[in-house]
């Protein structure tokens, strides 16, 4: 039996007012990782609070406004050697915002958010509606998948 790869995944919550339940979440990326056969070691998932996420809006988008994720890809896939996939950051804040808005579940919703962020690692990308509605229907696709198979 081939032997399951193991895969860094390092998890800050520097934010505390929405307490988010991180062994689901490690458990949700190594099941992305497994689902599109990614080849790298590591990631790194910041659950940061909305006047951080916003900082790292303006610095990096010129756009103060905070947001639901921003991901920074790192190693390319054909890259040798330890290579890291990148970081997401995610606010719990705004999930909760969203979550209470439309009834839906906190840890779902952010939840989805590791998934956009991750995809947005492995080139999705959400600029035009073409792209954006690519990527909503690989977010529910590895959401149903996730479901199925690891919960």
């Amino acid at each position: 039996m081939k032997k399951q790869r193991t895969v860094t995944v390092h998890i800050f919550q520097t934010q505390k007012r929405y307490p988010v339940a991180l062994h689901p979440i490690k458990t949700l990326v190594n099941a992305f990782f497994r689902y599109y056969r990614l080849t790298h070691d590591e990631v790194t998932i910041h659950f940061v609070t909305k006047m951080q996420i916003g900082k790292i809006h303006e610095i990096h988008f010129n756009d103060p406004s905070p947001t639901d994720c921003i991901s920074f890809p790192m190693d390319a896939d054909c890259d040798i050697g330890y290579k890291v996939l990148g970081e997401v950051f995610v606010c719990p804040a705004i999930a909760k915002e969203y979550a209470n808005a439309h009834q839906l579940d906190f840890q779902s919703e952010v939840e989805l958010y590791v998934v956009h962020g991750l995809l947005h690692l492995i080139g999705f990308d959400d600029l035009k509606d073409k792209e954006r509605t690519q990527m909503r229907k690989e977010e529910m696709k590895f959401i149903n998948y996730f479901k199925k198979r690891c919960t």
